[in-house]
This record gives C-alpha cells, structure tokens and sequence, in this order.
C-alpha cells in the first residue's frame, strides 16, 4: 500500500506536476527514492545521445570529490554506464564500504534515457521489495524524461511544465474526461 501510494505521487508529479525544469522534477523523484528505501545516497545519470555518454544530472549524499570523479561517464563505463548500455539493472553487496548499490535503467518505450543509482552503508541490503519500488519509480522517471524530451523536439525552448505544450495538452485532455465520461 506504502509502495503504491508513492508511486502515484511521483507519477502524478511527474506527469503534472509544479516544476519549472526537468532538472527540479529529478531532484524531487530522487529525493522520494531515497527517503522511501531509506538509502543514504544517490543520483540520476541522464544520457547524452548525441555524446554517448551519461552526466550526472542530480545527487544526493555523495561526497563532492567523488561527484567530481563520476559526474561524466562513457556510455557502458563502470556499472552506471553498462545498466544505461543494456537496459537492465544492476545490484551489488559489499563493494567499497558501500553495503548495498543498485544502478537502475530509465527507460520509456524500451528506450533508456538514463539511470537512476542508490546507495546504502547501512547495515542492511535493499530487500526484493525494495528494488521492485525503486523499479517502478525508474519507470515512472524515464516516462517523465521521455515526455520532457519530446516536447523539447516540438518545441524551442521547452520548459519541463507550467507553459510546455506536454502540460497544456495533458491539462486539456484531463480537463475533458469528465465530460466525455458523462457522455458515455
């Protein structure tokens, strides 16, 4: 019930909610990630297409050194760039002084668009319960990025919502469904 109360807030956050920039939207979904799995640290890569590569676009709890090191990374470098190359997520234990790290694709439409990473020192592992959340919001997440792309190739510049023609268009369909319903 917890799970699916979440997902329903990022994904109506996601699809309408009150962010200016894509960038604020991930800060918000990752910040909801790591709360719900109580992970100390994370981040959101977002793929550059054209450069093949991954850039670290939000984080949270990582030491800034280490964000110097890992903010740009070649598609299929480390286990960021090989979750972002093949589409399929990636969990490890015991690495590093990290107890707990799962990378985790964004993906839309069988497209990947990025990754979202959590990490954990804690003395517990992500249960099976807890990779499936954090699957679930990646999907959500990739929906967003996905939809937020596109309005960016129909139009120039595109803000994430507020005036982007995604939001007015999904504000009007939604504004009518009452009325079509009540025709039906």
């Amino acid at each position: 019930m917890v799970a699916r109360r979440l997902l329903n807030r990022l994904g109506m956050q996601t699809s309408f909610g009150p962010f200016s920039t894509i960038h604020k939207m991930l800060e918000y979904a990752l910040n909801l990630v790591l709360d719900a799995v109580r992970a100390e640290a994370g981040g959101v890569y977002l793929l550059d297409e054209d450069r093949e590569a991954l850039e670290l676009t939000v984080h949270r709890g990582l030491p800034e050194a280490r964000v110097r090191e890992i903010e740009h990374l070649e598609l299929g470098q480390g286990l960021t760039g090989r979750v972002a190359l093949t589409g399929k997520p990636i969990v490890i234990r015991n690495v590093k002084g990290i107890l707990s790290f799962a990378s985790v694709p964004l993906r839309s439409n069988f497209k990947t668009y990025g990754t979202l990473n959590i990490q954990t020192r804690a003395n517990q592992a992500f249960s099976k319960r807890n990779l499936q959340l954090v699957t679930s919001m990646a999907c959500q997440i990739g929906l967003a990025v996905a939809n937020d792309r596109a309005c960016a190739e129909h139009q120039a510049p595109a803000a994430f919502t507020g005036g982007s023609t995604y939001s007015r268009v999904a504000r009007a369909q939604t504004s009518r469904l009452p009325a079509a319903l009540s025709r039906a």
